[in-house]
């Protein structure tokens, strides 16, 4: 059984008096983090961090990742933002070489879209009711 687990946290405390603002601050805190597991192979999982630039950056250094992408990223073609329409437990999913993008929609009227360079099908939990793609 494979079971997840930290390997390294920093504690943010939010930016001081006079510091000034940084770029990417999520991405280079997660590349920071990932600098002791580089080579291994292994998937990172992350929340709201996500984006195609980290997930190339971490391809490099044979890490792949599963995460959330908010919504209002640049990084999400229309035809993968939410829409209100759409049904109930269903999935849209796109492809851009080692990188799988899913929109779920769990709920009705919200939409969760994943990114993903671990898998690279649409495999969805049809034995559910809720038909979660494989990525969550």
């Amino acid at each position: 059984m494979r079971v997840p687990y930290a390997i390294d946290g920093i504690v943010y405390t939010g930016r001081q008096p006079g510091e000034e603002v940084q770029r990417n601050l999520g991405e280079n805190i997660v590349q920071q983090l990932c600098s002791g597991i580089r080579q291994t192979g292994r998937n990172i999982r992350m929340d709201n961090f996500t984006s195609v630039s980290l997930a190339e950056k971490l391809l490099e250094k044979n890490l792949t990742i599963v995460g959330t992408i908010r919504q209002n990223k640049p990084d999400i073609p229309p035809v993968m933002k939410p829409s209100k329409s759409r049904e109930m437990h269903s999935s849209e999913f796109g492809f851009n070489g080692n990188m799988t993008m899913v929109n779920h929609v769990s709920k009705k009227g919200k939409a969760v879209v994943l990114l993903s360079t671990m898998h690279d099908d649409k495999a969805v939990d049809d034995n559910s009711v809720k038909k979660k793609p494989e990525v969550i």
